[in-house]
């Protein structure tokens, strides 16, 4: 289906908005960098059928805590991890590896088309069929 390359970015710091997004949603990118939810709101949005990217951004907070933060969205059920192509070698490897051992498969820059919410909802992107 056509659906399932399309993407709701959740970006707003607040469970309610994010649960409501994604609840309908077949892929949704949880932007850690920008939404700041308690681990009991994280087990709730990925107990959703939804299958999430686990995404944190650089440069707004150091290397250790995203490392951290990545580490535990891992843990609690995300489907894919986003690692920035020009993220620090060292931080890549060892996310990646740490990724890879849970089951949990990375993302590469041409794997996913990012539909983000504040351009269009992505329930109201209509795409005709190749002829």
């Amino acid at each position: 289906m056509i659906e399932d390359k399309f993407c709701v970015t959740l970006s707003e710091n607040n469970f309610t908005a994010c649960y409501q997004m994604a609840k309908d949603a077949k892929l949704a990118e949880l932007r850690l960098d920008l939404v700041h939810l308690p681990e009991p709101e994280l087990k709730k949005l990925f107990a959703l059928k939804t299958k999430f990217i686990a995404t944190y951004r650089s440069g707004k907070t150091n290397e250790a805590k995203r490392k951290d933060l990545l580490k535990k969205t891992i843990d609690l059920g995300a489907d894919y991890i986003d690692v920035e192509i020009d993220s620090n070698p060292d931080f890549q490897k060892e996310i990646l590896g740490y990724a890879k051992g849970k089951n949990v498969k990375q993302l590469s820059p041409t794997t996913i088309l990012r539909q983000h919410r504040h351009c269009l909802n992505y329930k109201q992107l209509l795409i005709p069929p190749k002829n």
